[in-house]
């Protein structure tokens, strides 16, 4: 019924079929010349023939499950709410998928880009404000965040790795030992401002809140500078963040023998 309103509304929706696993499973079970591809092309003729019996005309059906991120229809199901939603929606489930497959976190990467756009901008618009030592407090805390909300979406927080350790059935050490980063451990204001010194924009910081005693020379120096700095220091850190990601997402799903399963 539900169904039917969305689609009087001229809506796009799916039929999904959860739990495809236990279904193949119970079917193998049952004989010795099971063939998955067949079988799992019946039970989609199945559900489609249902389907329009009830008024249904081309239902796309996705098979899925919960347990195989990367097996069934879940990739086909994933790529299609994609390239179906647009804006500030396509954004946000972009970034809340979880980091299963090179090609998702390369997708994450170019709206990461997009943000440091954002975030860069934002810095030097303060940046421009004449009130010493402002911009630098400004510019450690987006700096901060930044790098901490990066981590979790390309999935190498704790708790991220965790849960697609549990998905690939490999033990979360095993993927942590894909992770070389600096980055995972605690960041704060006093670990950026280290990055800050390796990279030499502290010199351009210092140089910043001398020059926002100079009225529109200040000013102007500071917010290019701001921008300049938070935009590449983002960009660094993002690169490295998805080298990381995807090597473990490669290592996630490889067939491995020489590590338990």
């Amino acid at each position: 019924k539900v169904a039917k309103e969305i689609q009087n509304l001229g809506k796009k929706f799916y039929f999904v079929r959860s739990q495809i696993d236990n279904t193949i499973r119970s079917l193998e079970m049952e004989g010795a010349d099971f063939d998955r591809m067949r079988e799992l092309a019946e039970v989609k003729q199945n559900i489609s023939r249902d389907l329009m019996e009830v008024g249904f005309s081309e239902p796309i059906i996705f098979l899925i499950s919960s347990f195989s991120l990367n097996e069934f229809d879940f990739p086909q199901l994933k790529e299609t709410l994609l390239n179906n939603l647009d804006g500030i929606k396509r954004d946000v489930l972009l970034m809340s998928l979880p980091s299963t497959t090179v090609k998702i976190v390369e997708q994450k990467r170019a709206q990461l880009k997009k943000r440091i756009w954002m975030l860069a901008t934002a810095s030097a618009a303060v940046g421009a404000v004449p009130v010493p030592g402002l911009s630098v407090a400004v510019d450690l805390g987006i700096l901060v965040t930044a790098i901490i909300d990066f981590r979790k979406i390309l999935g190498l927080d704790d708790a991220s790795l965790q849960r697609l350790a549990n998905v690939a059935k490999k033990p979360v050490e095993f993927l942590k030992a894909e992770v070389t980063t600096p980055l995972v451990g605690e960041i704060n204001a006093e670990f950026v401002k280290q990055m800050l010194v390796r990279t030499g924009f502290v010199a351009v910081s210092v140089a910043e809140v001398a020059l926002d005693y100079i009225p529109i020379i200040g000013s102007t120096f500071g917010a290019v500078s701001s921008f300049g700095m938070t935009y590449k220091l983002l960009t660094n850190v993002l690169d490295d963040l998805v080298e990381n990601a995807q090597r473990v997402v490669t290592v996630a799903f490889a067939p491995d023998p020489s590590h338990p399963q």
